[in-house]
């Protein structure tokens, strides 16, 4: 159960990239550690890129991960895009949807990293019109 985290200032937003296996069962030491990347970048989006992680939780654990990502600060991030594989899908829609009644906003995105970065900053264009 091991993974690594490494992150980028990348213009207007932060990128962290997940690698390695996801800590089944103790998900909030991944989940604090993004977020403590975070709180050292105020103020940025954040993208995070998890398509190399090799082993995925079940649809069952999504509620408890929602929740440590709200009690860890997450809303305060602001929008939130993940890029992950396809076939992970059906259980993103599932996350998608806790998440949104848990107050955050999390999209997943699986083709272009591209669009998911559009979307990440389209909140701050229009703010800025």
């Amino acid at each position: 159960m091991s993974y690594e985290l490494s992150f980028s200032e990348i213009d207007d937003y932060l990128l962290v990239r997940i690698e390695g296996t996801w800590p089944r069962g103790q998900p909030k030491k991944i989940i604090n550690d993004v977020a403590d990347l975070s709180y050292r970048h105020p103020g940025l989006p954040l993208l995070i890129d998890i398509r190399s992680m090799e082993t995925r939780e079940l649809i069952g654990q999504d509620f408890f991960e929602v929740k440590l990502m709200a009690e860890a600060g997450f809303w305060r991030f602001g929008r939130i895009a993940v890029l992950d594989i396809l076939t992970q899908q059906k259980s993103n829609d599932f996350f998608e949807t806790i998440a949104f009644n848990r107050g955050l906003t999390v999209r997943f995105f699986y083709s272009d990293e591209q669009d998911a970065i559009d979307w990440l900053l389209s909140e701050r264009k229009l703010q800025d019109d």
